[in-house]
């Protein structure tokens, strides 16, 4: 199922789009204001704010910042120490990354996060973009991809900082696919790990034969190890 494949795609996918339309100018690389000991110590990655990307399939590539932040970067203290931790991309020829760089009051740790960031420039029929934003004191990491006559899947990942695990546990994960054809049905799955319930609800599309729609929610029952920002989750089922 196509649904299953962008859920496995997730925080681990490093997915190359291809195509035949040309590629606009390349967009400029600026080093994001962070301090040097979050940067990559071999000097091989460089932090950047900006990449070039298509915000939809058949349109030319523009450049795309994927951080919601006027700065390009994220700088929240989030453990409460009081001293700022950066969270933002950086790259290295076509890998782009994720991360994270927390202080503990008197340095910072920089950690490389699985959650990769892709340039769609070439691809006529598909594109793939990622944001990385905060809300309140919650890091919020979307993935959408778009696909000429299939539609749209998303994933949107809601982590909070933990004081006690040290780490970004995973709180909320929100899995929407919906249909360009009408050929299957609109797909929207909720996980609330913080309350400990889940929402499934499926459509059928217009042509689709067969089909029966459903919803359902119920209590869900929580894992001995909890999903973080370095070690996420991808299938849910499992804790249903």
């Amino acid at each position: 199922m196509r649904l299953l494949f962008f859920i496995i795609l997730g925080f681990f996918s490093q997915v190359s789009l291809s195509g035949c339309t040309g590629i606009a100018a390349k967009a400029p690389t600026k080093v994001a204001d962070i301090p040097l000991s979050c940067k990559d110590p071999r000097h091989k990655f460089k932090s950047i704010k900006s990449i070039l990307s298509k915000s939809s399939y058949n349109t030319n590539a523009t450049n795309y910042q994927p951080i919601i932040d006027p700065k390009g970067f994220i700088s929240v203290d989030f453990n409460k120490d009081g001293k700022t931790d950066f969270h933002f991309i950086e790259r290295l020829a076509s890998e782009i990354r994720l991360i994270s760089c927390m202080s503990n009051s008197k340095r910072y740790k920089r950690r490389i996060t699985p959650f990769k960031v892709h340039e769609t420039i070439k691809s006529d029929f598909q594109t793939i973009s990622e944001t990385i934003r905060v809300q309140g004191e919650a890091l919020i990491l979307s993935i959408n991809m778009h696909e000429h006559n299939w539609g749209s899947d998303s994933e949107i990942s809601t982590y909070a900082y933990s004081k006690n695990n040290k780490e970004f546990l995973l709180e909320q994960r929100e899995i929407t696919s919906q249909s360009g054809d009408g050929m299957r049905g609109d797909t929207f799955e909720f996980y609330d790990l913080k309350n400990q319930k889940y929402k499934k609800i499926s459509s059928c599309g217009s042509l689709e034969e067969g089909c029966k729609a459903f919803s359902k929610s119920g209590r869900l029952k929580l894992p001995k190890t909890r999903a973080t920002l370095m070690k996420p989750v991808k299938i849910y089922s499992q804790l249903l």
